[in-house]
């Protein structure tokens, strides 16, 4: 998560990621804040010194640490996705430059770039557009139907949630991650399942957020987790569960949510309010409360996945919800965390070879 949703504490992180490159010195961390903090040209100055000398971790954390402290300018995005394509990382580079327009509409080198990302991207076509709308409001979703589907028949149904970067109205940018694991056409003939991708409104999120991650505990933070009513797209999310489920399309004992970091929230907080609704969850990077989960939901089928060195959701609260499922005779509670990733465990994640097997298993 960027824009909107860096914070100081993110900031001094990556700061202090600096003094371990030794590009300054642990004592030097204040003067650099003070000499650089308002200083957009200088860090992207910086940071393209580092590309020209082919140190392109230390560009990448230096562009970064540019987009947490000036959040409102295209630049930063931009320069940001430049360091990001040679890395290769299309995905996160596609939303940087996403930003960058948003906030610039002129940018021609932005919408260039994402024009080309566009035809190198995978083809989601097979994700049918579409809008469900209660009232007056709207949710923007994409669904993929199994091969030879048959309106008669009833299909297990996996909905996925985003993360916070795959916020907006463009009906696209959810499918940036996992979108493509479903169209693998040995895992949709393997398990033909209705798929659903919904897209909550960049001014929105997965479930609510009650108090402050900067002044709050670890404890504190977790204990006001899933505390309150849905979020509007997390209802319509429900509603639109329940719509597939009422109209005989989705097999009700076989209704199946995943999600990563903003959606790793959004799964744990629908299936604690919800636990006789899923047959089995997979929240990647998130977390969710731990005393509320256990209380609530122990019973529902779960795989957990985090990275060991993810610094914008740290694993430990994970690593706690997993020893306590387990010290309560949880059945069927699994969690894996990969000892190299950072918060980009869902990489890994979808590539795991019994995920679907396990996932497609479950059955209420």
């Amino acid at each position: 998560m960027y824009a909107g949703a860096g914070n100081g504490k993110e900031t001094l992180e990556v700061l202090q990621r600096l003094a371990d490159y030794e590009l300054v010195g642990i004592n030097d961390l204040k003067k650099l804040d003070n000499e650089y903090i308002h200083s957009e040209n200088d860090l992207n100055s910086w940071g393209y010194e580092f590309l020209s000398k082919g140190e392109l971790e230390k560009a990448l954390t230096v562009f970064k640490l540019n987009v947490l402290l000036n959040p409102s300018s295209w630049n930063v995005y931009d320069s940001y996705g430049e360091a990001l394509m040679r890395k290769g990382d299309k995905v996160e580079a596609t939303r940087m430059y996403r930003e960058s327009v948003a906030l610039d509409p002129k940018n021609e080198n932005g919408k260039k770039m994402l024009e080309e990302l566009s035809e190198q991207a995978e083809d989601f076509s097979q994700y049918k557009k579409a809008l469900f709308i209660r009232g007056q409001d709207t949710l923007r979703y994409r669904i993929l139907y199994p091969e030879n589907y048959k309106k008669e028949k009833s299909y297990p149904l996996v909905v996925f949630l985003h993360g916070a970067g795959e916020r907006g109205n463009d009906n696209d940018a959810q499918l940036d991650h996992g979108g493509g694991l479903f169209l693998r056409d040995s895992l949709r003939k393997q398990f033909p399942a209705i798929v659903v991708f919904p897209q909550c409104p960049r001014d929105s999120f997965w479930f609510k957020f009650t108090i402050s991650m900067d002044t709050a505990t670890a404890l504190e933070w977790n204990q006001s987790l899933n505390i309150s009513a849905l979020t509007t797209p997390e209802r319509l999310v429900k509603l639109l569960m329940d719509s597939l489920v009422e109209n005989k399309l989705a097999d009700k004992k076989r209704v199946y949510l995943g999600g990563l970091s903003l959606g790793g929230f959004g799964t744990y907080d629908l299936a604690i309010h919800f636990p006789d609704y899923f047959a089995a969850v997979f929240p990647i990077c998130g977390q969710g409360n731990l005393k509320l989960y256990t209380q609530k939901a122990a019973g529902v089928p779960i795989w957990i996945f985090h990275g060991a060195l993810d610094d914008a959701v740290r694993p430990q609260p994970d690593r706690n919800l997993i020893k306590a499922l387990e010290s309560i005779g949880a059945k069927n509670a699994k969690y894996t965390e990969y000892p190299t990733d950072g918060h980009n465990s869902w990489d890994h994640a979808f590539l795991e070879p019994g995920l679907l097997p396990w996932l497609f298993s479950c059955k209420k």
